[in-house]
């Protein structure tokens, strides 16, 4: 309509503008409340495509503040529907699509229909709509292992898992599951440690096609290592001297398969360690790229990379490098490295460099698998493995842990080993039956004395996957510290110790007050082909005791770590050595087993939880220690308490995508400290926590994953034979 002019302009404009005002809230009002005109009489298929199109640009368009499902009507009406509870969608689709109708909801990958809302099949005669659908459950879960930590002396261990549109960020290639059984020798309880790592399987049984690519660090003679003791290097009379020391990292090529010049090394150091290497020493075979100059063991400035220069074919190159020790609140350290850009191996190097007389090491049980990666089709390679164990603090239990078996086993059965021969083997023994590795033996790990074994495998000729890419390590900011998470518990589970502050570092602020307790806030800044993958948890610390230096070898773990809808999740728990340093400590503990679902993002809900002991509750004033203790000699016996079985029975309406196991053990203590002239006493619960995750995944399970999907509405009428 043509806008007017001269003396009646002002008026007819004036009522133009409030028609098309009254038009606008009419429209607005549409789209909040989902009134819509009456139905026509008579449907038929544009007025059925119409409306169709209409319902998924109003759920699309209509957002949602206060749900943790997402932030538009389509995304939380979707999820919820997806775990059973489709009256949101329903309701609204109805109010919509004209009467008589009827529909189903869809969510397409472009390779395959998830179903949302399918009561029936639609006929030949129905109509589908598309909308693009970005799904709100995209998160990073981030946890701590302890609810309260003291502030000058124990360390937050944070748990994270990278999940990407509710898949976990995995190394891909075979995932190794590495778990390493021992017993206390004090008390004769279980003790577990366990990681993960990913190898490769060759492409072809043709060994001619696929590199074998070893990474492992070497002594002074040449040797592989796992472990080394720098101690006597870094410190003098206890001062760390800020010394450099010399180390040596191998890349070794033994399938007679060329890796390529360009391909990269980075050599990641952890908190309190510089590392240089010198071009004119490596100009041969290495340009250096950048040195590791942040000793804070930030996301940035802490990693060495440098880049092959020329391809290597049946032979060995070594990059040279200097590491320093600045000096830090630890005794144990590990230095890893990995190769990108034509090969994707991984080393790691146990490393100690201080002792604390007095002070416990911030640590946590640990293991650590160099593995080749390619293996290539029947080539030998090299592989090492580390395990320690903390320092028991405060308690008379022994740190010593005899080790009896080590399983290495690639977690989908598939058989990719051939033989193993140990090379240093601790005084066991190595046997190979295609989709495992098994050692077995007693060797005693103890603080300053960790298992070190080296061996080597040869492949067995099964073709193997062959995507692949380097590790992918999460980040994670606490206080004004932004270091990575890179120490992998299980597979696709990622922890680290994160230090108090002081006048060197960064840590988690532990500027509390006496007794005090104060939240804080920790925050993933993982990105994974830049892409955010947001993840937030708060913490409390304060004054808290007894729990300085990890979890003793806790563990829970999945039976298996895809589990079909409709069946059984079988969990396995085991936080024996938990339970009894506890006792020892006078403390009861409660044990439970929660599970979170990957829909809950930052807000960690658990959907499923299980009291498997509770000790006040079966013992009420008896001494827990008391009832470990059956034959009186003043240390607790070795026993079921802390191992437990459970099964999970997983709905068939569950989402597919990684479920979080919790084992959380929990306790009563007491705070004590002197305020002015007075003494205050103030009861706190206290909880320590191992994480785990299974894949749940209905028989038509959206693959490959996708950031984006479209949901699709089919309609019809019930006419329409």
């Amino acid at each position: 309509m043509p806008r007017a002019s001269g003396p009646d302009a002002g008026v007819a404009n004036t009522l133009e503008a409030i028609v098309i005002a009254v038009v606008m809230v009419a429209a607005v009002a549409f789209v909040v409340t989902f009134q819509t005109p009456a139905a026509p009489s008579e449907g038929s298929r544009g007025v059925l495509e119409g409306r169709a199109r209409d319902a998924l640009s109003i759920l699309g368009d209509e957002p949602v503040l206060d749900s943790a499902l997402g932030t538009n009507l389509m995304s939380v009406a979707t999820m919820e529907c997806l775990q059973g509870n489709c009256s949101r969608l329903t309701t609204k689709l109805a109010d919509v699509l004209p009467k008589g109708a009827s529909y189903a909801v869809y969510l397409s990958n472009g390779v395959g229909l998830y179903p949302v809302y399918a009561p029936r099949s639609p006929p030949g005669e129905a109509i589908s709509v598309d909308r693009l659908f970005e799904p709100q459950w995209s998160y990073a879960f981030l946890a701590p292992s302890m609810d309260i930590v003291n502030p000058t002396q124990d360390p937050m261990l944070v748990y994270d898992l990278p999940v990407f549109n509710s898949n976990v960020l995995t190394p891909q290639g075979h995932v190794l599951d590495v778990v390493v059984h021992g017993t206390r020798t004090s008390d004769g309880s279980d003790y577990l440690m366990r990681t993960s790592v990913a190898t490769r399987a060759a492409a072809s049984a043709n060994a001619s096609l696929t590199p074998a690519a070893s990474l492992y660090f070497v002594d002074g003679s040449g040797s592989p290592i796992a472990s080394s003791d720098l101690r006597n290097q870094t410190l003098s009379a206890g001062i760390a001297t800020k010394a450099p020391v010399a180390l040596t990292l191998r890349l070794n090529e033994s399938a007679g398969v060329a890796i390529p010049a360009g391909a990269n090394v980075t050599v990641q150091l952890p908190r309190g360690w510089n590392a240089t290497a010198s071009p004119a020493v490596n100009a041969a075979d290495w340009m250096i790229l950048s040195n590791a100059t942040d000793a804070n063991a930030s996301a940035s400035g802490a990693d060495l990379v440098a880049s092959l220069n020329h391809a290597v074919t049946s032979g060995v190159v070594d990059l040279k490098l200097n590491v320093t020790y600045r000096g830090d609140q630890d005794d144990h350290y590990v230095i890893r490295a990995a190769m990108s850009r034509g090969v994707y191996a991984t080393a790691s190097l146990l490393v100690t460099g201080d002792a604390h007389a007095t002070l416990p090491a911030f640590e946590v049980p640990g293991v650590y698998l160099s593995a080749p990666r390619p293996m290539g089709a029947t080539a030998t390679t090299t592989w090492t493995l580390a395990a320690n164990v903390p320092q028991s603090p405060s308690v008379s239990l022994s740190d010593a842990v005899a080790v009896t078996e080590i399983d290495i086993t690639e977690e989908t059965n598939a058989s990719i080993f051939g033989s193993v021969t140990g090379v240093s083997s601790a005084g066991g023994s190595w046997t190979a039956n295609g989709s495992a590795l098994t050692w077995r033996g007693n060797a005693t790990v103890q603080h300053f004395a960790p298992l070190n074994l080296t061996f080597r495998v040869a492949g067995s000729g099964l073709a193997g996957s062959t995507e692949d890419r380097s590790p992918f390590w999460p980040t994670v900011s606490l206080g004004g510290w932004s270091g990575r998470i890179a120490d992998p518990s299980s597979p696709g589970v990622f922890r680290t110790p994160i230090l108090p502050s002081d006048s060197s570092y960064s840590g988690y602020d532990g500027s509390t007050g006496a007794w005090v307790e104060a939240n804080h806030t920790a925050a993933s800044t993982a990105v994974y082909r830049a892409t955010a993958l947001p993840g937030t948890f708060a913490y409390s610390s304060g004054y808290a005791t007894g729990m300085r230096d990890a979890l003793f070898g806790s563990d829970v773990g999945p039976a298996q770590r895809r589990v079909a809808t409709g069946g059984t999740a079988n969990v396995s728990v085991n936080v024996q050595s938990l339970a009894y340093q506890l006792a020892e400590l006078g403390m009861k503990p409660i044990i439970t087993l929660k599970l979170y679902p990957p829909w809950t993002g930052d807000a960690r809900v658990p959907i499923w939880s299980s009291t498997l002991y509770d000790a006040p509750a079966l013992l009420g004033n008896a001494s827990f220690l008391s009832v470990l203790d059956l034959n009186g000699d003043g240390t607790p016996d070795a026993g079921s308490v802390g191992r437990y079985n459970v099964s999970i029975p997983v709905p068939s309406s569950w989402l597919f995508g990684p479920y979080v196991l919790d084992a959380e053990v929990d306790w009563n203590d007491t705070l004590s400290a002197v305020v002015g002239n007075a003494t205050i006493n103030a009861p706190v619960v206290r909880a320590a926590h191992v994480y785990d995750y299974f894949l749940a995944t209905p028989p038509n399970t959206l693959s490959p994953a996708s950031p984006v999907y479209n949901a699709r509405l089919v309609a019809w009428f019930d006419d329409w034979r």
